[in-house]
């Protein structure tokens, strides 16, 4: 039989929400319900002339818990995570895009199976309370016979055998890391997640946005934004200065907890607990998860200067280490014997196919996001996603496409 896996990541679906205090903020990622409800039915209809196991893959990023912001939350540079507040934001989130939700509800009812993974913008996916409050609102669109069978989530790995290793690929962007990745909690009674230092970056830079700062100048460089602010608005630049502080706080505490010896406690803890049962379910050997695992972790030195070049030089690294470690995965599993022809990624928002070897490659299924987000739905018109097939006798092979406004 055929198996068919479509694979589309970093949707970043959000709502548009009022704080305490504040007027509407529009913290929207997509605009695309229309667009993705179309993309639904020609995936149908594809199903329906290729008979087979058909699979939407959402590589992380599906939705975007980060940029959407409950009316209980006081502080926008400080993000809740727990339970009750994650609930809330899925509630908002499905109430936003309700077409887009019932486009996979008719996927499921016909026989699609959907796998999620997480991304660092819906890493509560990670609990299963927030997986199941997921499923419950899913009811809205699908019955709940094809929501139990047809529906899975993935916290780390999306692993087929000899042909796919997948994953979003924030493990590699070193802001956007987590040290446990399978357990990225804080508080395990409240599902309090620890956030790496991205979220705070990214949240910081939207309270620039919001507050004065120029929406459309380029803030990768983020010392020279901060230093240009200061001696062009010195009065704007002071008025906002509890949230530099507060960012720059964080970025202390992560990089003093990133190398304290404790960190390696940690790790060494994490793995003993959580590695075992997980190397199985993943059908993965427990050394090949341990090295995988590594690649990760980067060492101190290097992320002290991955940290320091990104702040004060604005280097963009993530796509380029998202390649190198594709190669180090590669290199990894081949010696422990279970390598694969194909390694996807999302998170970069670039799409590529590129060669690892004479078998092997890279791919990135790119975003559906638009470029500037969130609240700029720009003028966007190809969507991209992958197309990985194999079986009755045809030999694997991915596919890059992109879906287009005009079909």
């Amino acid at each position: 039989m055929a198996t068919h896996i479509i694979a589309v990541s970093d949707l970043h679906l959000s709502a548009t929400q009022t704080s305490v205090g504040e007027n509407p903020k529009i913290r929207e990622g997509f605009f695309y319900d229309d667009i993705f409800a179309r993309f639904s039915h020609h995936l149908l209809s594809c199903a329906a002339e290729a008979a087979g196991s058909w699979r939407l893959l959402i590589l992380g990023d599906g939705v975007d818990f980060l940029h959407t912001r409950t009316i209980r939350e006081q502080n926008p540079l400080c993000p809740s995570s727990k339970f009750a507040e994650t609930h809330s934001k899925l509630d908002l989130i499905f109430d936003a895009h309700p077409q887009f939700f019932a486009s996979l509800g008719q996927l499921l009812a016909n026989g699609f199976y959907i796998d999620i993974v997480p991304g660092n913008h819906d890493i509560e996916f990670v609990r299963s309370e927030t997986q199941s409050h997921f499923r419950r609102l899913m009811q809205r669109h699908a019955p709940v016979d094809a929501i139990n069978e047809h529906l899975a989530f993935f916290s780390w790995l999306y692993h087929v055998p000899g042909i796919l290793y997948a994953e979003h690929g924030n493990q590699y962007h070193i802001i956007n890391s987590f040290t446990t990745l399978l357990v990225p909690l804080v508080n395990q009674h409240t599902g309090e997640v620890e956030h790496p230092l991205g979220t705070y970056f990214d949240l910081y830079l939207s309270y620039l946005r919001e507050h004065g700062g120029p929406p459309k100048e380029d803030t990768s460089n983020l010392w020279g934004h901060i230093l240009r602010e200061l001696l062009k608005r010195p009065f704007a630049f002071m008025a906002q200065f509890p949230a530099h502080l507060h960012f720059f706080w964080q970025a202390v505490k992560f990089l003093f907890y990133r190398l304290s010896p404790w960190m390696t406690v940690k790790r060494r803890k994490y793995r003993r607990d959580n590695f075992p049962a997980y190397a199985k379910h993943v059908q993965f050997n427990q050394r090949s998860l341990a090295k995988l695992d590594n690649i990760a972790a980067i060492p101190g030195t290097e992320l002290l200067a991955r940290v320091l070049g990104r702040l004060i030089f604005g280097r963009a690294t993530n796509e380029s280490h998202l390649q190198k470690s594709a190669q180090k995965i590669h290199a990894a599993l081949k010696r422990e014997r279970e390598e694969v022809l194909f390694y996807l990624f999302g998170h970069s928002h670039t799409a590529a196919k590129l060669p690892i070897d004479e078998k092997s490659f890279y791919l990135n299924d790119g975003a559906w996001a638009p470029e500037e987000f969130p609240g700029h739905p720009d003028n966007k018109t190809n969507f991209p996603y992958v197309h990985i097939h194999w079986g009755d006798q045809a030999a694997p092979e991915a596919e890059l496409k992109s879906w287009r406004l005009d079909v």
